[in-house]
This record gives C-alpha cells, sequence and structure tokens, in this order.
C-alpha cells in the first residue's frame, strides 16, 4: 500500500469459472503512472485465460478515498440471458463479436488500516 503517491496495489486471479478457460478478460482502473491531476483510464486486455491465472500487482489511483476497479469478461458460454447490457469501454479494445459479457465493479477502500494479530 503506497498512501503517500495515492495509490493502491490489487491484484486478479481467475476464479469465475472453475475449470474452464475464459475467452477474454478486461481490467479497467485509474492509472497510477498517469501524472498528477491526470486521471487515465487504464483497461488490460487478457486472453484464453485459464484458471488461477493470476494478473498483478497493478496500482489504482485513489480518489475521495476509493480506487474502483472494472472486471469485464467476454466468452462465447455467457448466454444473452446473463449478458450485462452495459458495454465494455472502447479503451479496453473488446473488438467485435457476438460473445456475451458480464462486469463487476470494486470499490477498494485506500484509507484502510493494516492489523496483524500477534
Amino acid at each position: 500500500f503506497n498512501n503517500e503517491e495515492n495509490c493502491i496495489p490489487f491484484g486478479f486471479n481467475q476464479t469465475l469459472v472453475g475449470s474452464e478457460t475464459l475467452q477474454f478478460v478486461f481490467i479497467e482502473f485509474l492509472d497510477c503512472d498517469a501524472p498528477e491531476n491526470v486521471y487515465n483510464n487504464r483497461c488490460d486486455k487478457q486472453s484464453n485465460v485459464k484458471p488461477n491465472k493470476s494478473f498483478g500487482p497493478k496500482f489504482a489511483k485513489c480518489v475521495d478515498g476509493f480506487a474502483e476497479v472494472f472486471v469485464y469478461v467476454q466468452d462465447n458460454r455467457i448466454y444473452d440471458s446473463m449478458t450485462d447490457t452495459t458495454p465494455i469501454p472502447d479503451s479496453c479494445n473488446p473488438g467485435a463479436n457476438n460473445f456475451g459479457k458480464c462486469k463487476w465493479k470494486f470499490k477498494i477502500p485506500c484509507d484502510c488500516s493494516l492489523r496483524v494479530r500477534e
């Protein structure tokens, strides 16, 4: 945790689908490597994401005490009835396909103090 730079580390582990490989995973967040006072969305695209595949650490910028991370999944096994209607941002370069999609939003508190039990 790096509060001085107003950034917080996070990671992603593909446990969404037990033994299946996901076709596409997109992770979108405000990039800590952007210049100060510049809110630059970064979107990392991964394809053929196997179970338990981990990505990170990544560093998200905190705004008003929180870092927001969005995870999008595109896969042909996601049926229309399950599909989230929110489009995957163009910055993620989702491509033109007819795969179903889902979206998750994570709001990570940046001022959380870590306590270790003794």
